[in-house]
């Protein structure tokens, strides 16, 4: 069995069977989740009860990055936030390791929980979405005010994606124009933002909702970071927009969120940049796995005129 150390585990039962073991579950079967891209993520299936098991991607997070992000949970869930339950092991402790072929792993038990992921955004979903949102970055910033904090970002540009591109795919001029623009954008962001930490990739992909579209569970806090919290709600935001095509959904979303957590004028002022920052970082990703053709590209060149133009101040 061969693992590359920046890669993700590769399940085989026996291998699985080595990190439930420290949870005394021994007669199993998984199935892998359709969900999730940065680590490897199990569907675990007992007799009795269902659980899900993360294994980290190798060397992706500390263990003190990990415990952080599990700390952020259990202050959700303490705040009556719909987030999965994490299992200690019967060490007592919530990371699991194990060693695989000379590789220590990382791991996680959480319970299983009920739903599906909506297909789109609908009216009753965006209010939703919008009012856990708000409380999740209320209780961010009293999570922040108790745990170490990272330097303040003052500046976003895209550095991950475009310079991956290969010239010979930009053969549209319009395309090659639109990365070229999404490899020179530049946000500078006011020091004054409020901070704390915050899921950041908040959007129907990450959660689970029950038939009346209301919210369930809160999964995948993997991208939790500190930072400013209009960055957060910025990133959701461009998402509604790309998946309805409806400025008025997002202009809904806002007021939604206000209702809970008013913003200030700084944070006003920086939704539309961070947004179009948004739309250029995957513009970049689509195009390096070459998905930005015909009425996608047309439609990102659309959303890119609006974010330009538009104004939450």
């Amino acid at each position: 069995m061969a693992y590359k150390k920046t890669g993700q585990f590769i399940a085989k039962y026996e291998t699985v069977a080595l990190f439930l073991k420290q949870y005394s579950i021994t007669n199993f079967t998984y199935s892998k989740a359709k969900t999730g891209i940065e680590n490897t993520t199990l569907i675990i299936n007992t007799h009795t009860k269902k659980y899900v098991l993360r294994i980290y991607r190798y060397e992706h997070k500390s263990d003190n990055d990990i415990l952080l992000e599990l700390g952020f949970m259990h202050e959700l869930e303490l705040k009556s936030l719909p987030v999965p339950k994490v299992y200690t092991n019967i060490a007592g402790e919530l990371i699991t390791h194990e060693s695989v072929n000379g590789l220590v792993w990382q791991a996680i038990l959480m319970e299983y929980c009920e739903g599906h992921h909506a297909d789109t955004y609908t009216n009753g979903l965006i209010n939703d979405f919008a009012t856990r949102q708000a409380n999740m970055h209320i209780t961010g910033i009293d999570y922040a005010s108790n745990n170490s904090t990272q330097q303040k970002i003052t500046e976003l540009v895209e550095t991950e994606f475009t310079h991956l591109i290969p010239q010979k795919s930009l053969v549209v001029k319009s395309k090659k124009a639109l990365i070229e623009r999404a490899g020179s954008f530049k946000v500078s962001l006011s020091p004054d933002l409020p901070y704390g930490y915050s899921h950041f990739d908040f959007d129907v992909e990450n959660v689970l909702v029950d038939d009346s579209d209301h919210i369930k569970a809160i999964l995948d806090f993997d991208d939790m970071s500190y930072g400013p919290l209009v960055m957060c709600l910025a990133y959701t935001l461009w998402q509604v927009l790309i998946s309805t095509d409806s400025p008025e959904m997002v202009e809904d979303y806002i007021k939604s969120y206000e209702k809970i957590r008013p913003l200030d004028a700084n944070e006003r002022e920086a939704i539309a940049p961070i947004m179009l920052f948004r739309h250029y970082v995957l513009a970049s990703l689509m195009q390096l796995h070459n998905q930005l053709v015909d009425e996608e590209l047309e439609l990102y060149l659309r959303i890119e005129k609006f974010l330009k133009l538009v104004s939450y101040s």
